[in-house]
């Protein structure tokens, strides 16, 4: 059948009223607000929907059914898969008890704001990076997306790699070096394979191992870098990056700051790469007490994934450099200046002349 996505109208309107409508979100249903009045049909695109009441269970359902949602979309492209408008809708239809299953409503002891918090982040989609990790349909045709492009590995391994603790996918897919590089992203998948088939430390010790080692990785994340190196080196990265976590002197030093510093990656057919030159290091230093002295203090409840200095986007603006507005637009992807939250968007053109001034 074609796929159907909600009117502009019809998703703000249930935004607007998700408190209003707790009690259908609870235990009924949204067929008197989301009609065929209300809903877009693209006959260009099919979907299975008898496919989708295959969904279902707990996060120990969510390999399956990330590869039940992949096969019942047919040509859905990553550009259509952006669009909250689809998923929105399948959340409030077709994957409602789904989304109620796998996502539990928090208790009312926990209080309104954080009710109201789950079902932005479960049933709509706040911010680029929750298609790939919150919304509850998306994160699943996302998943299987990206474990797609490692063609080289087994899809039903690669799924159930991510999703055997919900930690690591959580560290991977809201790092830009996912983003950034298919050879790093597959190489971590790897990575990812064999902890699950072996002592799954990688995995499950989030605090020791696999936190820091994303970390790191994003340390590493510039564009001088990242895009440039072959599956070869990028191994080569993420066993450099395993040698420094599993040291004793950084599990005993692992500092939540980044630390300044430069890496060096060897390979036959290239010279030394700097990773991360000093002179970046001090300018993410200086950005880093920019949002600590004021952006924080200006701003303390910005959502941690929306700050316009979050730890992922610290590294695109050490990746870019914008030095003025302009730059700034024609560099930053429109999904990443959108995701930045609107009150922290005054602050666009004051880290801008911190990196003018700073080279």
């Amino acid at each position: 059948m074609s796929i159907q996505f909600l009117k502009k109208s019809t998703l703000e309107k249930l935004y607007l009223d998700i408190k209003l409508n707790i009690d259908r979100y609870k235990t009924g249903n949204f067929d008197d607000l989301i009609t065929s009045d209300s809903c877009l049909v693209s006959d260009k695109l099919n979907l299975d929907y008898e496919a989708l009441q295959l969904i279902k269970g707990d996060d120990k359902n969510d390999a399956k059914n990330a590869q039940i949602i992949d096969k019942a979309f047919q040509g859905l492209s990553p550009h259509v898969a952006r669009d909250n408008r689809l998923w929105t809708y399948l959340t409030h239809t077709h994957l409602l008890k789904y989304t109620r299953e796998r996502y539990p409503l928090p208790g009312e002891e926990k209080g309104e704001d954080r009710l109201i918090n789950h079902i932005i982040n479960h049933y709509f989609t706040n911010s680029p990076r929750g298609f790939e990790r919150d919304n509850a349909a998306s994160r699943l045709w996302w998943a299987t997306f990206m474990c797609k492009r490692a063609e080289h590995l087994d899809l039903e391994k690669s799924l159930k790699a991510i999703f055997l603790y919900q930690d690591p996918i959580v560290q991977l897919l809201g790092r830009p070096t996912s983003a950034i590089s298919t050879n790093v992203f597959n190489s971590i998948l790897e990575k990812m394979i064999d902890s699950m088939q072996g002592d799954q430390s990688f995995l499950k010790d989030r605090y020791s191992y696999n936190r820091p080692f994303m970390s790191e990785l994003s340390n590493l994340g510039g564009h001088k870098l990242l895009d440039a190196l072959s599956p070869e080196e990028s191994i080569d990265v993420l066993d450099t990056i395993d040698v420094k976590v599993l040291s004793k002197e950084t599990k005993d030093t692992v500092d939540p700051e980044i630390q300044a510093e430069v890496v060096n990656v060897k390979s036959e057919d290239q010279d030394d790469i700097e990773v991360i030159p000093k002179e970046v290091a001090t300018l993410r230093d200086k950005l880093v007490d920019f949002d600590k002295d004021i952006i924080s203090k200006k701003f303390p409840n910005t959502d941690e994934n929306e700050k316009i200095l979050s730890p992922v986007m610290l590294m695109f603006w050490l990746a870019y450099l914008p030095r003025n507005h302009e730059e700034f637009l024609s560099k930053f992807r429109e999904s990443d200046r959108l995701g930045i939250a609107e009150n922290e968007r005054i602050f666009i053109d004051d880290i801008c002349q911190i990196i003018d001034e700073h080279f």
